[in-house]
């Protein structure tokens, strides 16, 4: 599993669907030929690898969403303040009105 940290998740999952189904082709593939142990071999690292990757994506995932979460929670937090930030600002600047003349000719 460590050689699969710096590959991206979406690689590392494809890799996983891709060993989810060669598994039980390289198995009958491995008893056809006459090597079931062979066939039983790979099938089983073939089955681990995939397992381990999915532990890892779902991790991922995981991590993901706290972290959208999270930049989501302090990105609302920052509008707030700016929109009151705005609020006071626009209510302290109050223009009085001035006397205008309007020429036309």
């Amino acid at each position: 599993m460590d050689l699969l940290l710096g590959i991206e998740p979406l690689t590392v999952l494809v890799v996983a669907a891709s060993a989810a189904i060669l598994a039980p082709i390289v198995s009958v593939l491995g008893n056809t030929l006459g090597n079931s142990d062979l066939g039983e071999s790979i099938s089983k690292s073939a089955r681990d690898v995939t397992k381990d990757t999915l532990v890892f994506g779902i991790g991922v995932l995981e991590n993901t969403q706290t972290a959208i979460a999270e930049a989501q929670e302090s990105f609302q937090d920052i509008l707030s303040e700016a929109k009151s930030e705005y609020t006071s600002k626009k209510h302290a600047e109050k223009i009085e009105p001035r006397e205008v003349t309007i020429i036309t000719e």
